[in-house]
């Protein structure tokens, strides 16, 4: 697999001052990585010195096989495609105007656009389902459909590494998914090397291949499943009021409350996951055998007329629900987990 990004000690910053020790870490083409890290530390300086953006304050930098500062302009942005979070500013321009920039590295000498240009503005729209404000001038459309107009601008880009600084940040989440699919099959069909910031670390577990770990002491990478395993990922909110479960890959708010009580769920199905997630968002405890252990038994099952019940067992009471919220609801007000 060909490595689509290589960090070698490169040092970032700004006005030859440093704001990181070197940084050390490489991708993949057809592959997703995802940087990650609080706010503040650094992701935004470097998207942009790998997009060229910014420059290096030492250390190599080398793109797609290629030392960046071996490129010309023309290389970089026929190599590196670049999606910022930052506002666009271009009144009295249409979509597809914004959209065409993406051609310039394919044009020739006098810029103009052949129809085979034209043809991948419109794909490129097509794909972020844009297709229908082609026409549209870009300050009246919304902040999502400028951002998906900027990724269509990428695409029409067509380069081998795509760097997108919070690609999803002001899209909903149909939009989200629609896109991060995309970037899916970007770097599977099209073997292209994707490098993005992300702040919803729940996607960047559910589509990266890669994770970039960025702290105060350098970055830490590896597959994004070993992240995960290895603890790295939950290290990210020791100390916060969420805890990160390793087993789910999801978070929930820390136990809190004087019970702490521990329920044993018996069932299968989707009530009975969803059950258990809200009894573990309440602060409770699950119970992998039932016993001493358990001071509850919530059972989930079908009632008569087919619906999930779900009941409650402390030893000498039953309490049933017909809903996952009528038993929080009964959980909360009678403060047995918080």
């Amino acid at each position: 697999m060909m490595r689509a990004i290589e960090l070698r000690n490169t040092v970032i910053g700004f006005d030859g001052k440093d704001i990181l020790p070197p940084l050390s870490a490489s991708s993949e083409r057809a592959e997703i990585t995802t940087l990650l890290g609080c706010n503040g530390i650094g992701k935004s300086t470097l998207l942009k010195t790998i997009a060229a953006l910014h420059s290096p304050i030492s250390g190599s930098l080398v793109v797609d096989g290629r030392d960046i500062f071996s490129m010309t302009r023309r290389d970089i942005t026929a190599t590196i495609s670049y999606v910022s979070t930052e506002p666009v500013k271009a009144s009295n321009m249409r979509v597809s105007d914004l959209i065409a920039f993406g051609r310039y590295s394919h044009t020739n000498w006098i810029g103009r656009l052949l129809e085979s240009d034209r043809r991948v503005i419109a794909e490129s729209a097509d794909k972020v389902g844009l297709s229908a404000l082609l026409n549209r001038f870009v300050d009246e459309i919304s902040d999502g459909e400028r951002q998906r107009a900027m990724i269509a601008r990428a695409l029409a880009q067509d380069t081998p590494l795509m760097v997108m600084d919070e690609p999803t940040a002001f899209l909903d989440t149909r939009n989200s998914s629609e896109i991060l699919n995309l970037m899916v099959s970007l770097a599977r069909n099209e073997e292209k090397g994707l490098l993005m910031s992300t702040h919803d670390i729940q996607s960047a577990i559910n589509y990266s291949d890669k994770i970039w770990l960025m702290t105060e002491g350098g970055i830490k990478e590896g597959g994004t499943e070993d992240m995960v395993a290895d603890g790295s990922i939950g290290e990210m909110f020791r100390g916060s009021s969420v805890t990160f479960c390793p087993v789910e890959g999801s978070f929930r708010p820390s136990a809190r409350g004087r019970g702490k009580m521990r329920f044993y769920l018996q069932g299968e199905g989707v009530e009975a996951i969803w059950a258990g997630k809200a009894i573990k968002r309440a602060g409770g405890i699950l119970c992998d055998k039932a016993g001493e252990d358990a001071d509850f038994r919530l059972t989930a099952g079908s009632g008569r007329d087919g619906k999930c019940l779900f009941s409650l067992d402390d030893g000498s009471n039953i309490v049933t629900f017909s809903s996952i919220y009528q038993m929080s609801q009964y959980l909360r007000s009678g403060n047995i987990i918080c």
